[in-house]
């Protein structure tokens, strides 16, 4: 069973790489993205102890928080969308598309 969850994990990788420059180009600008977000907040937050009922920490949590959710679901649709154009269906949507 390990060996298997070895194994899926190994292709992921393997998938995840195979436009290095890709991935390298989304992490960078992931990284600068988040990191430009705490400092505006964090500059936001310099002159008062909160805002609308938000304290800096509960900022700090709500920051993370949409980071992840906002990677993970754009990386669903990136591969939602990928996997239709290898599989030829995104013809369908783009000539029927309601």
């Amino acid at each position: 069973m390990k060996n298997k969850y070895f194994s899926i994990f190994k292709t992921s990788m393997q998938s995840s790489f195979a436009y290095r420059s890709n991935f390298l180009v989304n992490s960078i600008s992931s990284g600068i993205l988040i990191t430009a977000l705490y400092y505006l907040w964090k500059a936001i937050y310099s002159n008062r102890s909160d805002i609308a009922g938000l304290n800096w920490e509960d900022m700090k949590a709500y920051l993370l928080v949409v980071f992840i959710s906002n990677t993970l679901l754009s990386w669903y649709s990136e591969t939602s969308i990928s996997k239709k154009i290898l599989d030829g269906s995104v013809a369908n949507d783009l000539l029927k598309p309601i």
